[in-house]
């Protein structure tokens, strides 16, 4: 799925070996592709920008199946069992049988999903258009639950310890229980969130597209009428009559940087890994907020990184893919691709699997 797993960590920890960017082959297709792929038993399955979701053989970049959608396809696909799940602009959330590509259910959406969705303990999370997230029966594509926000939701949710977290248009990050669909708490993260959040052992990191990159105690819950007096306490202080405002509930540490991000954080190690829209790839521990590198990659990135053993993977809108020693954030090699990247590199079995604006996914040893 997304990110690999359902706490967005983009983390592989014992993968038999690392790419060393070879080209192992490239399946062309009619026009950009936006998303990562997912890969399940030797198949690669790949939304696509010309409207097509795809199973190609990961050995030989055969295709196997094809489906045909109404519009570009944003949404990571997501496997699970024997299905395959994405969203689609026309507003539904769709399950193909993931080895024939034959439509098993649809949900109908009140608006586009371009949310990739997450799958745990056979419910399938998806977020709408519609300002809203769903829980799904992954089997039957019932409706457990549907939490209302209040703006539109184009990321993927997290998912991690009995939680769910998304972000929002409506400036926050909303974290909610996930066997009732309520609200624990909402923490204000910037005017139009674009990155999904990510969770660690201990803090859930989400960034924003102003300048920050915060970590927060999703364990906190807001109490009844504590949001009121904390809103009355802002006033006060704005009218003089207080000297200072506590932090947002949750609020642990903040990074600041000069440009904004855009892309979800990864995290291993102890550490988050997160990317700026300026170009920069920063290494910071994830209990004291200490930036430990930086990498800068002279053009920006819109990719959330993923890393493989001791090696982090990200791509940029140069089109180059950048392998970076987990350690020292020093670049070990790049592989070049003929236009900008916004997806995740995917792992799988040592090979990975790069989606280019170009309309090529790339498999590279």
């Amino acid at each position: 799925m997304f990110q690999r797993d359902p706490t967005h960590s983009a983390f592989v920890v014992d993968s038999p070996r690392v790419p060393e960017g070879n080209l192992k082959w490239a399946f062309q297709t009619d026009f950009h592709l936006y998303s990562s792929p997912a890969v399940a038993e030797g198949l690669v399955y790949l939304t696509t920008g010309d409207r097509r979701i795809l199973a190609l053989d990961a050995e030989s970049s055969e295709l196997i199946w094809e489906y045909r959608a109404n519009d570009p396809v944003h949404s990571s696909p997501a496997v699970a069992g024997d299905l395959v799940f994405f969203g689609l602009q026309d507003g539904r959330v769709v399950a193909l049988n993931r080895t024939s590509g034959q439509p098993e259910w649809e949900f109908m959406t009140e608006g586009p999903v371009v949310s990739s969705p997450v799958l745990r303990d056979g419910v399938l999370y998806i977020a709408s258009g519609d300002e809203r997230l769903y829980a799904l029966d992954a089997a039957t594509g019932e409706e457990r639950w549907s939490y209302v926000s209040n703006g539109w939701i184009g990321s993927s949710p997290a998912v991690f310890d009995g939680v769910i977290a998304v972000t929002s248009y409506d400036t926050k990050l909303h974290i909610i229980d996930i066997d009732i669909g309520r609200k624990r708490l909402d923490f204000f993260v910037s005017k139009r969130p674009q990155a999904s959040p990510s969770f660690g052992d201990k803090y859930l990191f989400v960034s924003n597209a102003s300048d920050r990159l915060n970590a927060i105690d999703w364990r906190k819950k807001h109490l009844p009428f504590e949001k009121a007096a904390m809103r009355l306490r802002l006033q006060l202080f704005n009218w003089g009559m207080v000297g200072s405002v506590p932090p947002e509930k949750g609020y642990v540490w903040s990074l600041l940087e000069d440009t904004g991000f855009i892309s979800t954080p990864a995290v291993a190690w102890g550490r988050v890994y997160a990317a700026t829209s300026g170009g920069k790839l920063i290494a910071v521990d994830q209990d004291s907020g200490e930036k430990l590198w930086e990498f800068d990659s002279g053009s920006g990135f819109e990719a959330s990184p993923s890393v493989v053993n001791q090696t982090l993977f990200i791509g940029d809108t140069e089109g180059r893919l950048h392998a970076l020693d987990i350690e020292s954030g020093q670049k070990l090699w790049e592989f070049q691709t003929g236009h900008r990247i916004s997806a995740t590199p995917v792992v799988a079995g040592g090979v990975l699997f790069l989606a280019s604006w170009d309309g090529s996914l790339y498999a590279i040893e």
